[in-house]
């Protein structure tokens, strides 16, 4: 629409007395639309109000790459998190299936700990779960498990592609792990959460014994094998600064 307006042909603007364009519509929802254009940087106000009126105005406009950011950003991702922030979560939103924007916090370590034990409990009989953790290094990952976790030691087998184990690279470049269909095992009885078997397998927050809180150096069977194993926490051996796990309720 902006393009069409000075391209001669469509849509035209009439010049003002002063020979200045005049677009009859609101100017300041225009500024961090301007600012995209000059920069290729959107900065979206944080407020909900100012940032409906960019919206409004981008659709106006129809500036392609906000077009596309407010399909993807705009719907609501109801997340109560400590850890992640505005801008994280817009990361973690775009690795998720677009319905699932409702979560049900279920278990915040620094509330219940962040025991092996208490981790089963939380998601027994429980599956479309999305894990949430934060190094002590300031690393921000995780997993989202579509399976169902079980009540004994084999737990849950990875059949489901929708499984996934992501990391925000210390909200650097964020990264989507899926596997190729492998089916592997997994497990959560005592061990925590497990994508893999004891051989090659991340460990999401406890040690090769289950002793203590620190992840596995290699990544499950059925991912990449390429990937560096300090990808998601920064470092192969990592220490839990708190874990928040959700259930959605979508």
């Amino acid at each position: 629409m902006l393009s069409r307006m000075f391209s001669g042909t469509g849509f035209q603007v009439e010049k003002d007395e002063d020979g200045c364009y005049f677009i009859d519509r609101p100017g300041e929802p225009f500024t961090p639309i301007l600012h995209y254009l000059q920069t290729g940087v959107f900065l979206p106000p944080k407020d909900p109000v100012s940032l409906e009126a960019v919206k409004q105005e981008a659709d106006f406009y129809q500036v392609p790459g906000l077009v596309k950011y407010f399909k993807i950003s705009y719907i609501p991702f109801n997340i109560e998190s400590k850890i992640l922030t505005d801008p994280m979560k817009i990361s973690l939103k775009k690795m998720l299936d677009p319905k699932l924007v409702n979560w049900k916090l279920i278990l915040d370590s620094t509330i219940s700990g962040q025991t092996a034990q208490v981790f089963d409990s939380a998601v027994k009989m429980k599956s479309r779960i999305l894990v949430v953790i934060q190094s002590s290094s300031g690393y921000v990952f995780g997993a989202y498990v579509a399976d169902t976790f079980g009540t004994g030691p084999t737990g849950w087998v990875v059949g489901n592609k929708d499984t996934f184990l992501w990391t925000l690279r210390n909200n650097n470049t964020p990264v989507k792990l899926i596997t190729d269909g492998t089916v592997v095992t997994g497990h959560f009885s005592s061990c925590g959460l497990h994508l893999g078997n004891s051989n090659g397998e991340l460990d999401a927050f406890c040690s090769n014994t289950c002793a203590n809180p620190s992840a596995f150096k290699n990544l499950a069977p059925g991912y990449n094998a390429t990937v560096d194993a300090n990808l998601l926490a920064g470092s192969s051996k990592w220490t839990p600064l708190r874990m928040e796990v959700f259930e959605t309720t979508n």
